[in-house]
């Protein structure tokens, strides 16, 4: 369910992307990418963008103005040059890039901050093939799928801390060792 999926997905922007288990890149098959962006730029023009300390708050500040220097790098790195809108000196929308060459900073080490990269596979074995080839973290990764073949898949191939099957990977314990 692509909804479902999009509801987990946002969670990116969660503590302004600043948190090592949050979503960096999706992998999604072609057939829905276009849906599934569509639908997440949607959801991201729904946050409230502002002061943390506001209960209504769904994205606030990242920690140093070094951090939107080094988001605005990787962006132009990544042929993704983008001028951030800086809503005060250290709060950024959330950012959404297609595309994203696979040897590119973006990919290989992600950003502290609320960017997320999209890119279209043919299929979950080109997906673990990129995510093992490109990705040099390997905290966590998701599958969103209804496919018991696929998280079977995912259970045997892919190497990382934490495999997140249908679930947001931000709502595991950060107390469990990694």
């Amino acid at each position: 369910d692509i909804e479902d999926s999009i509801n987990k997905i946002i969670s990116f922007a969660q503590n302004s992307g600043q948190m090592c288990n949050v979503l960096r890149g999706v992998l999604v098959e072609e057939p829905v990418k276009n849906e599934l962006v569509s639908k997440l730029r949607k959801k991201l023009e729904s946050l409230n963008i502002g002061n943390p300390r506001d209960s209504e708050t769904d994205l606030g500040p990242l920690q140093t103005k070094e951090q939107v220097k080094d988001i605005e790098e990787k962006l132009e790195n990544s042929g993704k040059k983008q001028k951030l809108e800086l809503l005060n000196s250290k709060v950024i929308e959330p950012i959404l890039v297609e595309d994203v060459g696979w040897e590119t900073e973006l990919v290989s080490e992600g950003v502290f901050g609320p960017v997320l990269w999209v890119n279209s596979v043919e299929d979950f074995e080109e997906a673990s093939e990129k995510y093992e080839k490109y990705n040099s973290h390997g905290l966590t990764f998701s599958v969103f799928t209804s496919s018991n073949e696929v998280i079977q898949k995912a259970k045997s191939k892919i190497k990382c801390s934490k495999l997140c099957i249908n679930i947001d990977p931000t709502n595991i314990s950060m107390t469990e060792p990694w």
